[in-house]
């Protein structure tokens, strides 16, 4: 029997990010739970991608992990990243196996944790027509980057002298009445 996969999609301005469910539930929630059940010393601290933070590439290939330049590595996909919304700070790792009828996600890791075992997580098998479905639907409800205006510079803009407020004379410090022993 398959497992069905659906990504969550949640945007905060430019920022949109991914979290994959398997039958319904936050793979994020599966880690944590996992992870608590072999009483690993940080559990969950997961949350999803943020594509518009990271360069991934098309996320098409990215989820099938063939992307052109594949993080992790090739093969292997960052499925969750940190619930700071950096990717690499706490990142759990999944090997993506592809086959004509088929996805697969096996192997997890945690790179921050390399001693870890995670052989009772997953692995998890998709119909890849669905897969893919999921991860398009996913990936065009994201926004669009490229109609995004460019970030103000974090400097305020150099004003000349007649725009500037005139200085203002502070109020002389008022003594305090001496204390009495």
């Amino acid at each position: 029997m398959t497992n069905q996969l659906s990504i969550k999609v949640e945007v905060d301005g430019w920022e949109g990010s991914l979290t994959p469910e398997v039958d319904g539930v936050s793979l994020a929630d599966l880690a944590k739970s996992f992870e608590e059940s072999r009483e690993f010393d940080v559990a969950g601290g997961y949350g999803g991608i943020f594509p518009a933070l990271f360069r991934f590439g098309d996320l098409s290939l990215y989820y099938l992990g063939l992307g052109a330049s594949q993080w992790p590595a090739p093969g292997e996909a960052w499925l969750l990243g940190c619930s700071c919304r950096e990717v690499g700070c706490w990142p759990l790792t999944a090997r993506i196996t592809v086959t004509d009828a088929l996805v697969a996600w096996s192997d997890f890791s945690q790179e921050h944790r390399p001693d870890r075992d995670y052989s009772g997580f997953g692995p998890f098998e998709f119909d890849r027509w669905q897969y893919e479905s999921a991860v398009a639907v996913a990936v065009n409800s994201l926004p669009d980057l490229s109609k995004r205006q460019p970030q103000q510079a974090c400097r305020p803009k150099k004003r000349e002298a007649a725009e500037l407020p005139a200085a203002q004379e502070l109020p002389a410090a008022q003594e305090q009445p001496a204390a009495q022993d």
